[in-house]
């Protein structure tokens, strides 16, 4: 498996398996990221059925964005305090 992870660093186009291995997450994630215009990729089937290649320059853009964004802000709202009280 190391062979294969060291062929994927020279490689300039992945298939969203290899995007998936590279990133280290799973091959559903990276779809749903193309599909919501995340991660850009394009689709070379001419059938019904997709099949995604993703450059690697859109890889390493999509990884930069992501490592330089504001953390999220939003906070939970926190629960009133309920007071107990004894007659």
């Amino acid at each position: 498996m190391q062979g294969t992870d060291a062929n994927l660093n020279d490689k300039a186009i992945l298939s969203p398996v290899e995007c998936a291995r590279y990133m280290g997450v799973n091959r559903e994630l990276i779809l749903r990221w193309i599909h919501h215009g995340k991660l850009h990729a394009s689709n070379i089937s001419e059938g019904k059925r997709p099949r995604w290649k993703i450059r690697r320059e859109d890889i390493e853009a999509f990884l930069a964005e992501r490592s330089n964004r504001k953390p999220d802000t939003k906070t939970r709202r926190k629960k009133p305090a309920i007071e107990k009280r004894y007659g």
